[in-house]
């Protein structure tokens, strides 16, 4: 299962990329993630992420994320889920000083509700952009 959306934001790459390559800056802007360290006998681009996915529900779960570089695009592979397989990807356009964040979650998993989680996670993207785009001004 796959959903994209398209964020527009009044900044420079040069400004927002940071917060996109160290998961520790992008954990204080998301509203789901309460802890994020990178993972000390890993390779230098994993992290350990905490997050208490429902306010109302006392869970709070832990998982992997490795983070790939390429530019003017960066993947986020998870681990550590009971899904099979769940990538985020984000992709930046730069013009002058605006730029556009193609959002693409992509999960493959044989568990029931991944609606629900598409949904769950699309607002917390929706959250942490509003922060983002708050954070530069």
């Amino acid at each position: 299962m796959t959903r994209s959306i398209t964020y527009n934001l009044n900044a420079k790459l040069k400004d927002i990329k940071p917060y996109f390559l160290d998961i520790r800056q992008y954990a204080k802007l998301h509203p789901l993630i309460t802890k994020a360290e990178r993972e000390k006998d890993k390779e230098p681009d994993r992290f350990t992420i905490y997050e208490k996915p429902f306010n109302w529900l006392p869970i709070r779960i832990k998982y992997s994320c490795k983070v790939i570089d390429k530019g003017g695009f960066i993947i986020y592979h998870v681990f550590g889920l009971p899904f099979k397989n769940v990538t985020l990807s984000y992709l930046f356009q730069e013009q002058d000083d605006l730029i556009d964040i193609d959002f693409l979650i992509e999960i493959d998993s044989i568990l029931p509700g991944k609606f629900i989680l598409i949904r769950k996670m699309i607002d917390a993207q929706n959250k942490l952009m509003k922060s983002l785009q708050e954070s530069l001004i």
